[in-house]
């Protein structure tokens, strides 16, 4: 069984698997008081991804939340020395295995193309990922817009997509990427001022694929 946990509004989201808890993106932007996190959900991280450095992907006060002396952290190069905690740097088109499992990295990036309002994300540093729970293939697209690497992405059977359209995506690229992408599960984040449930809404009638829309401490978990 896999489960996922949303932690925040933009993309921390927990993983549970044979015991390993995988954290990714541990960060917020505004005051933690506001955020609504599910504070009962935060044990200890045997691994985190990071992928890039902005403060609603990494920042100090929810990493001290999670983190541990034994916790092993993967980040994108520019977060290394932002945080006084030991990171080992991931580059874009590599693979690690860890903890049982294997995890590549991806490109994650905003075009001119993009409906994205704000192109803070040029392709070098921000990263995607794909997690292989075994046979279970995750998806976490990070920071993007519509890529032609969604296109080479095969057999996905949870994809993770952003959909606020300010810094990524917006909502209908979202579902034009869950088309492309073809995965049987979707889950989005990121998604500032964007509806989830019309998200919901347009993947069940535009794509094969099935959403599962959660908020801050909403689980699901995956059985194969």
């Amino acid at each position: 069984m896999l489960k996922v946990t949303r932690i925040s509004k933009s993309s921390w989201f927990k993983f549970v698997y044979k015991g390993v808890t995988l954290y990714i993106d541990p960060g917020y932007a505004g005051e933690i008081a506001n955020q609504k996190i599910p504070y009962k959900e935060l044990t200890d991280a045997d691994l985190i991804l990071v992928s890039h450095v902005h403060m609603d992907h990494l920042k100090k006060e929810a990493l001290d939340l999670i983190w541990k002396t034994e916790t092993k952290i993967y980040a994108s190069k520019s977060c290394l020395g932002h945080m006084d905690v030991p990171m080992e740097i991931f580059l874009p088109m590599t693979t690690l295995q860890t903890h049982g499992l294997t995890i590549q990295s991806l490109h994650a990036y905003n075009t001119e193309a993009g409906r994205s309002t704000r192109k803070y994300h040029p392709k070098d540093d921000f990263l995607g990922f794909i997690l292989y729970f075994d046979d279970f293939k995750v998806y976490f697209a990070g920071d993007t817009d519509i890529i032609h690497e969604m296109k080479e992405l095969k057999d996905i059977d949870l994809a993770m997509l952003p959909i606020s359209g300010t810094y990524v995506m917006d909502l209908d690229e979202a579902v034009e990427a869950t088309h492309i992408i073809k995965p049987t599960y979707v889950i989005p984040m990121h998604q500032g001022l964007a509806d989830l449930k019309e998200f919901k809404k347009k993947v069940i009638t535009l794509t094969a694929s099935t959403p599962i829309v959660l908020d801050n401490g909403d689980s699901y978990s995956f059985y194969r």
